[in-house]
């Protein structure tokens, strides 16, 4: 029997291969032709172009309107010093020893009319010395302002006092509107992020009634009192930074007007769920410029201006704020990229898959369920959940093609179950495609992998759900059991359908999510995005662009490039014919770079998995079988491997001679050797060097293994650099210091329960003088770091070794 060709996606109407129901034209003029027709109820509008009118009724009745500040044309005036003096003699009287109020003086005193005289002198030498206080590049205008600034404060004190005392106040009264505008922002802008539009609104209404007092006192009472104060050196900065203050405040204000529109609108049920993304996004983008102009306004602002009770939680609103600004940008694009997933332009189906990380696989867990689920104009059209799970394709399957070697001990055939055998997730979901294509002769659009985990995060959000057709009730610690059980020993044999339970289950979630509070559904998002970054969710999609967005987030799974001269480590554990038993089986990965004198690194890299399982217990009592893999930088040499442990000879099932070889895995894994003295299998694969051996663990027992190999790289020991501390180098020879730099990249698997330390050894003579991170031990003549859960890093360190010349 030879192997079957691969089918191609046929038209639904007539199904020939070649073309789609949108372009068939066989079957024109029947009565059961479908023909789809695009319609546009109106023009589309720019994303750049956001109506905040949208009608006559105001978007936030009780916030009032903001103010541009008023714009004033610079015009020369005239300070009349004199009257000011004149003024308050009128009012004080001056003697000798003390100050007599007007009405208690006998005698008015006037002062006398002095006229100048004009008297030569002698041309003088120039000073020897000059001072160099001044800045040079204080403009020469500014310079004469403050000259005669300081000569009034100088000749007339009680009116500059008077000034100055009546700028303090002025700048107080600023500075304590401006925060209050700000402690309202805040609050403003957390109820932004909890969806509650009312109660943003309300902080929002406040922020800016305080800064619409702030701006009075600057533009109607004290303006010209501002323009003097400004000129005064004491404190000019300092009002200054008050009204960039007020400024900033002003601008987030009304960028948050916009968000808060703009989260408004989008939660009308009325509109497509594309709808919606886009107003969101359009709102996002017009609240841009807004943030910019805060925060150039920000970056001029000293804390020391802000009450000394506001200045922490002010400079911390400075970094977030400026964290936040930067990633409006990424949540537009993703924002886009979520429309085009939705299907806002085309129909969309994708594979949902369900990985059981107790069954540990390379990009999570076991494939035991799946769904396929439909999307179109941003509208979830349902998912169909095959009650038998994922061996429902297996007799749908028309290819036949031999599997990896070492799944040659669960199956002589390679099958859809056990299709995510590469730890990168683009490379593992593209074969997924692949079998559930050759099984159901249709294509789809994407794979996104959910670990068992993501259940219990969303049942600690959601509290218990109770299923009474089934009888079962989930919660956060007991779900993952209780479902094991269900689909693996209490089912309907007769029927033969152990994964009903799941497609139920499935339905009664998606009717729950949108009867979340707001509070909740924020939350969820906020598990979404976290179970993202720990990779108990990964996606792939077909689109390019929507595919690298979704990179750039980390979302994807992908083993990451290495940089030229850096190490890199990945250790990816397969459990084969192992049960569940990675549920009770923890690991610590240990990894050691030795330097060597001559500036080659041998790297040992050790993998310590214990088990904690008892013998006999149901699901986890048997013994781990894992195929584990250490990815390390291409054309590293092993040197030795021990630990490790091959299953039976006769266990493995051998392919029929007829099954063809997979062009995948011929095209991905290059290069296979063996090394003789471990049986360690060693690959090309992802522009790394791949070693793969076996580890068999027992219930009870703790089992060690390693790798020791020598880098395709070696350290520079004589990269020099000089080092002299100022005039010091004028006196003492400059020190000559020896550096090197060693980093190293490490990625984590999906679904391990894993902890990490790393070790880096110089020869003797050589000390660290710089890391790139706090959680980087120093040693004499190395570093360490450690890892309680382990996740993707790098981390690196630069070497000294000082000689003197």
């Amino acid at each position: 029997m030879a192997p079957a060709t691969s089918k191609k996606r046929r038209c639904s109407v007539c199904r020939k291969t070649g073309h789609t129901k949108r372009t068939c034209r066989e079957k024109i003029g029947q009565l059961n032709t479908h023909i789809f027709v695009r319609t546009h109820g109106e023009k589309d509008h720019s994303p750049h172009v956001i109506d905040l009118k949208g009608s006559k009724k105001r978007a936030l009745p009780d916030v009032p309107l903001f103010r541009e500040p008023k714009k004033h044309k610079i015009v020369r005036q005239t300070i009349d010093f004199a009257s000011h003096v004149r003024s308050h003699y009128k009012k004080i009287a001056f003697t000798a020893d003390k100050i007599v109020p007007k009405k208690k003086q006998k005698k008015t005193k006037t002062l006398p009319q002095v006229t100048p005289r004009v008297k030569k002198v002698k041309k003088q030498r120039a000073p020897r010395f000059q001072f160099k206080f001044l800045p040079d590049t204080l403009p020469w205008r500014h310079l004469a302002i403050a000259s005669v600034a300081l000569f009034v404060i100088a000749a007339v004190p009680f009116p500059a006092i008077s000034y100055y005392r009546q700028a303090q106040q002025t700048g107080n009264q600023i500075v304590d509107a401006s925060t209050h505008g700000f402690v309202s922002l805040q609050s403003s802008t957390l109820d932004v992020l909890r969806a509650d539009t009312a109660g943003a609104q309300a902080h929002l209404a406040g922020a800016l009634a305080a800064f619409d007092e702030a701006t009075s006192l600057i533009e109607e009472k004290h303006q010209a009192l501002q323009f003097v104060a400004e000129l005064l050196p004491i404190i000019g900065p300092e009002l200054k930074a008050r009204q960039s203050l007020l400024q900033a405040g002003q601008h987030i204000a009304l960028g948050n007007t916009y968000l808060i529109k703009g989260i408004s609108e989008s939660a009308e049920s009325s509109l497509a769920g594309t709808e919606r993304l886009h107003i969101l996004r359009d709102h996002m983008r017009a609240s841009r410029p807004q943030y910019d102009q805060a925060l150039v306004a920000l970056s001029e602002i000293s804390a020391s201006t802000i009450p000394s009770n506001y200045q922490q939680a002010f400079q911390e609103f400075q970094i977030l704020f400026a964290s936040f600004v930067d990633d409006i940008d990424d949540m537009a694009a993703l924002i886009d990229a979520l429309a085009h997933v939705l299907g806002e332009d085309d129909f969309r189906r994708y594979m949902v898959v369900f990985q059981n990380e107790g069954e540990l696989r390379a990009t999570g867990g076991f494939l035991g369920s799946f769904a396929i689920c439909d999307f179109q104009k941003g509208s979830f059209l349902g998912c169909d959940i095959p009650e038998g799970g994922s061996y429902d394709l297996k007799g749908q399957l028309a290819s036949y093609v031999k599997p990896p070697v070492p799944l040659q001990l669960v199956n002589g055939r390679w099958e859809f179950q056990d299709a995510n055998w590469w730890p990168d997730f683009e490379t593992s979901a593209q074969k997924m495609m692949w079998f559930y294509e050759e099984s159901r002769d249709t294509t789809l659009d994407g794979v996104i992998a959910v670990n068992s985990a993501m259940l219990e995060r969303f049942l600690s959000i959601v509290g218990p759900i109770t299923n009474s057709a089934y009888g079962v009730t989930l919660d956060s610690d007991t779900a993952v059991h209780t479902l094991q059980h269900k689909v693996e020993i209490d089912y309907d044999k007769e029927a033969n359908t152990p994964k009903a339970i799941i497609g139920d289950l499935a339905q009664q979630f998606l009717t729950l999510v949108p009867e979340l509070s707001a509070i909740d559904t924020i939350r969820l998002v906020t598990g979404l995005h976290q179970g993202a970054e720990t990779k108990d969710i990964q996606v792939y999609f077909s689109h390019p662009s929507t595919q690298q967005t979704f990179t750039d987030f980390g979302w994807t799974g992908t083993l990451l490039p290495v940089q030229a001269g850096q190490d890199y480590l990945m250790v990816v554990g397969t459990n084969i014919q192992g049960q569940k038993s990675d549920a009770k089986v923890t690991q610590h990965i240990e990894h050691q770079a030795h330097i060597q004198d001559d500036g080659r690194i041998i790297v040992t890299t050790a993998i310590r998995r214990t088990h904690t399982g008892r013998v006999g217990e149901q699901f986890y009592g048997g013994p781990n079988i894992s195929y584990v893999r250490a990815y390390v930088p291409q054309g590293a040499l092993l040197q030795e491997a021990a630990g490790f442990e091959f299953p039976p000879e006769e266990a493995f099932h051998v392919p029929e001679d007829w099954y063809a070889d997979d062009a995948d895995l011929a095209r991905i894994e290059k290069k296979e050797q063996v090394h003789l003295d471990s049986g360690t299998r060693v690959t090309q694969q992802f522009d790394k060097t791949v070693f793969g051996n076996w580890m068999i663990t027992l219930p009870g027992e703790e089992r060690v293994a390693y790798f020791t190999y020598e880098l395709p790289f070696g350290i520079p020991l004589n990269t020099q650099i000089s080092q002299t501390a100022g005039w010091t180098g004028k006196l003492l020879p400059a020190q000559i210091k020896e550096a090197s730099r060693y980093t190293l990249l490490v990625q984590a698997q999906s679904g391990a329960q894993s902890t990490f330390s790393s070790s880096m050894i110089y020869p003797d003579g050589w000390a660290p003088a710089w890391r790139s991170s706090d959680d980087i031990v120093l040693a004499e003549n190395g570093a360490t770091v450690q890892q309680e859960s382990m996740h993707d890093m790098i981390y690196g360190i630069v070497m000294e070794q000082s000689h003197t010349h």
